[in-house]
């Protein structure tokens, strides 16, 4: 026991095991299934944390010096947090039901993106969109099909950790690397709206922005670019007040769209959000009002 109170850094090891555990048992499909950076971070983790306890159990191992292990016991808490924290919030069934391919849009998955192609459309308008922070990239595929089955190809980016900013160059990427389809929007939930906005305001093929409960983190009123924020009045995380606060930071003409009762998650299929608010409409619902909000932009 003295052993162990002499190398903290074995607590840690075990906080980092039981992080990268909990992360694959509580959200394992995401983690396989999204971006390769999540299988690559939580294999760490687990790995560093075994290191750490055969370090600090070792018979054999050499008394640490104190400061070492203090800032070796700091350093692997906050590895240990990070995990905890960016464990994503997994796809429901109905999400996951919505990535079949059928006649009228064929779904396809890579390492970095899920694209939605609707079959035998002739419109030449995309839709590139950022998830929010920790929510599965798959979790957007119900509430996004039927864009594509109106006639637009989407494409739903897998963020690296689950995080927009480590995406940021996607959108305009992929707009430049396909200019066969006429005009792209890039649209976002939450923090991946963040990131859309900077990217519809920086000079590339983007066209126009589509906001889901979120707003832009600079002022981008100068813009040339068409807006519309779509967002839920009992929205605890993104709230109308936050809506109301970036007007001024949107293009003149920006189309503001509250839907009654709707709350953070309803934006996409992963369950309840912390910290989110109460909802006084269904899941359903609230995702209908957004869908034809976001379609009516489209088709303007």
């Amino acid at each position: 026991m003295r052993g162990l109170v002499r190398k903290p850094y074995v607590y840690a090891g075990v906080a980092l095991i039981a992080a990268s555990t909990w992360a694959l048992l509580s959200a394992g499909g995401a983690i396989v299934n999204g971006h390769p950076t999540y299988w690559a971070f939580y294999s760490g983790v687990a790995l560093l944390g075994v290191a750490a306890v055969l370090v600090g159990v070792a018979k054999r191992a050499r008394r640490t010096i104190a400061w070492v292990a203090v800032l070796a016991t700091i350093g692997l808490g906050v590895v240990a947090g990070l995990a905890w924290w960016l464990t994503p919030y997994e796809a429901t069934d109905r999400a996951l039901v919505a990535l079949e391919s059928d006649d009228a849009v064929v779904v396809t998955s890579s390492v970095s993106e899920i694209t939605m192609a609707p079959v035998g459309s002739l419109m030449d308008v995309g839709v590139i969109f950022q998830p929010g922070a920790q929510v599965d990239a798959r979790a957007y595929a119900g509430i996004l099909r039927p864009i594509a089955e109106a006639g637009f190809r989407v494409v739903i980016v897998k963020q690296p950790l689950g995080v927009a900013f480590l995406a940021s160059g996607f959108a305009p990427a992929w707009a430049a690397d396909h200019p066969g389809v006429r005009r792209w929007a890039v649209a976002g939930h939450s923090l991946g709206g963040v990131v859309a906005a900077e990217n519809a305001a920086a000079p590339n093929a983007i066209d126009d922005l589509i906001l889901w409960a979120s707003f832009p983190g600079s002022d981008i009123s100068s813009e040339p670019f068409e807006a519309v924020s779509v967002f839920g009045t009992e929205d605890d995380l993104t709230t109308t007040a936050d809506i109301e606060s970036s007007i001024d930071d949107l293009p003149d003409g920006t189309t503001f769209v509250a839907v009654d009762g709707a709350i953070h998650s309803h934006f996409g299929d992963y369950g309840v959000q912390s910290g989110d608010g109460e909802p006084e409409i269904s899941r359903a619902a609230a995702q209908q009002q957004i869908v034809q909000a976001t379609l009516a932009f489209l088709t303007s």
